[in-house]
């Protein structure tokens, strides 16, 4: 099965370089991180205590899945 070209793989040498000295910073076009932050905000209100009480105590059982309780 041939491998797919993604990330790095599928830039030229040039692009690679350019990526890659940006060191982290925000490379995405066109989007503000603080409205990203804002509407990811709302959605965590939306869900509610509830909700992550609950998912928290899933992946907490599947932590101590195999060993003594």
């Amino acid at each position: 099965m041939a491998k797919s070209r993604r990330g790095f793989a599928s830039m030229t040498a040039s692009r690679v370089r350019e990526v890659a000295s940006k060191g982290g910073k925000k490379t995405a076009q066109g989007h503000d991180m603080a409205m990203i932050g804002k509407a990811g905000g709302k959605v965590t209100a939306k869900r509610g205590k509830d909700y992550f009480a609950r998912i928290g105590r899933l992946g907490g059982k599947a932590g101590r899945r195999g060993k003594a309780a």
